[in-house]
Protein backbone atom coordinates (compact mmCIF):
# COMPACT_ATOMS: atom_id res chain seq x y z
CA UNK A 1 0.00 0.00 0.00
CA UNK A 2 2.87 2.38 0.69
CA UNK A 3 4.13 2.31 -2.91
CA UNK A 4 0.62 2.81 -4.28
CA UNK A 5 0.12 5.80 -1.98
CA UNK A 6 3.47 7.29 -2.96
CA UNK A 7 2.60 6.94 -6.64
CA UNK A 8 -0.83 8.41 -5.99
CA UNK A 9 0.82 11.55 -4.63
CA UNK A 10 3.52 11.76 -7.34
CA UNK A 11 3.23 14.53 -9.90
CA UNK A 12 5.80 13.14 -12.35
CA UNK A 13 6.84 16.70 -13.13
CA UNK A 14 3.38 17.85 -14.19
CA UNK A 15 1.56 19.42 -11.25
CA UNK A 16 -1.16 20.88 -13.43
CA UNK A 17 -2.42 17.64 -14.86
CA UNK A 18 -5.53 16.31 -13.15
CA UNK A 19 -4.88 12.99 -11.48
CA UNK A 20 -7.09 10.23 -10.21
CA UNK A 21 -7.21 10.10 -6.42
CA UNK A 22 -6.86 6.44 -5.48
CA UNK A 23 -7.27 7.16 -1.77
CA UNK A 24 -9.99 9.78 -1.37
CA UNK A 25 -10.35 10.97 2.23
CA UNK A 26 -14.07 10.20 2.37
CA UNK A 27 -13.40 6.54 1.50
CA UNK A 28 -10.18 6.06 3.49
CA UNK A 29 -11.69 3.84 6.20
CA UNK A 30 -13.57 1.70 3.69
CA UNK A 31 -10.46 1.36 1.51
CA UNK A 32 -8.34 0.31 4.50
CA UNK A 33 -10.92 -2.27 5.59
CA UNK A 34 -11.23 -3.61 2.04
CA UNK A 35 -7.46 -3.77 1.60
CA UNK A 36 -7.23 -5.81 4.78
CA UNK A 37 -9.65 -8.56 3.73
CA UNK A 38 -8.50 -8.57 0.08
CA UNK A 39 -4.95 -9.18 1.25
CA UNK A 40 -5.77 -11.75 3.91
CA UNK A 41 -8.40 -13.74 2.03
CA UNK A 42 -7.23 -13.46 -1.58
CA UNK A 43 -3.71 -12.17 -2.16
CA UNK A 44 -2.12 -13.98 0.77
CA UNK A 45 -4.73 -16.73 0.71
CA UNK A 46 -3.62 -17.90 -2.73
CA UNK A 47 -0.02 -18.19 -1.58
CA UNK A 48 -1.05 -19.93 1.62
CA UNK A 49 -2.77 -22.52 -0.60
CA UNK A 50 0.29 -22.99 -2.75
CA UNK A 51 2.76 -23.29 0.07
CA UNK A 52 0.67 -25.11 2.66
CA UNK A 53 2.58 -27.92 4.31
CA UNK A 54 -0.41 -29.58 5.92
CA UNK A 55 -3.86 -30.46 4.67
CA UNK A 56 -5.42 -28.39 7.46
CA UNK A 57 -3.45 -25.30 6.43
CA UNK A 58 -4.46 -25.81 2.80
CA UNK A 59 -8.12 -26.31 3.75
CA UNK A 60 -8.18 -23.07 5.74
CA UNK A 61 -6.41 -21.09 3.02
CA UNK A 62 -8.68 -22.52 0.34
CA UNK A 63 -11.78 -21.63 2.38
CA UNK A 64 -10.42 -18.10 2.79
CA UNK A 65 -9.92 -17.76 -0.97
CA UNK A 66 -13.45 -18.97 -1.67
CA UNK A 67 -14.80 -16.55 0.92
CA UNK A 68 -12.80 -13.66 -0.59
CA UNK A 69 -13.98 -14.44 -4.11
CA UNK A 70 -17.57 -14.66 -2.92
CA UNK A 71 -17.25 -11.36 -1.10
CA UNK A 72 -15.86 -9.70 -4.24
CA UNK A 73 -18.66 -11.17 -6.33
CA UNK A 74 -21.32 -9.94 -3.90
CA UNK A 75 -19.91 -6.41 -3.91
CA UNK A 76 -19.16 -6.20 -7.63
CA UNK A 77 -22.55 -7.59 -8.64
CA UNK A 78 -24.17 -4.43 -7.29
CA UNK A 79 -21.52 -1.77 -7.99
CA UNK A 80 -18.64 -1.20 -10.37
CA UNK A 81 -15.85 -0.94 -7.79
CA UNK A 82 -15.08 -2.39 -4.38
CA UNK A 83 -15.58 0.86 -2.47
CA UNK A 84 -18.45 2.42 -4.38
CA UNK A 85 -18.62 4.26 -7.65
CA UNK A 86 -14.94 5.22 -8.07
CA UNK A 87 -11.79 3.22 -8.79
CA UNK A 88 -9.63 3.24 -5.66
CA UNK A 89 -6.47 1.77 -4.23
CA UNK A 90 -8.52 -1.25 -3.11
CA UNK A 91 -9.41 -2.09 -6.73
CA UNK A 92 -5.80 -1.61 -7.81
CA UNK A 93 -4.56 -3.94 -5.09
CA UNK A 94 -7.10 -6.62 -6.04
CA UNK A 95 -6.24 -6.46 -9.75
CA UNK A 96 -2.96 -8.48 -9.83
CA UNK A 97 -4.45 -11.33 -7.83
CA UNK A 98 -7.59 -11.52 -9.96
CA UNK A 99 -5.59 -11.34 -13.20
CA UNK A 100 -3.33 -14.19 -12.07
CA UNK A 101 -6.06 -16.32 -10.54
CA UNK A 102 -7.30 -18.41 -13.49
CA UNK A 103 -3.91 -18.73 -15.13
CA UNK A 104 -1.73 -19.44 -12.11
CA UNK A 105 -3.29 -19.59 -8.66
CA UNK A 106 -6.22 -21.89 -9.40
CA UNK A 107 -4.36 -24.48 -11.53
CA UNK A 108 -0.94 -24.41 -9.86
CA UNK A 109 -1.82 -23.72 -6.23
CA UNK A 110 -5.32 -25.21 -6.35
CA UNK A 111 -6.37 -21.95 -4.68
CA UNK A 112 -10.01 -22.07 -3.75
CA UNK A 113 -10.16 -25.86 -3.93
CA UNK A 114 -11.24 -28.07 -6.74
Amino acid sequence: ADIVRMLDAATFGNIEKERMDLYPADLANQIDETNEWVYELLSNGCYRCGFATTQAAYNQASADVRHGLKRCEEILSTQDYLCGDVFTEADLRLLPTILRFDGAYAPLFRAGGA
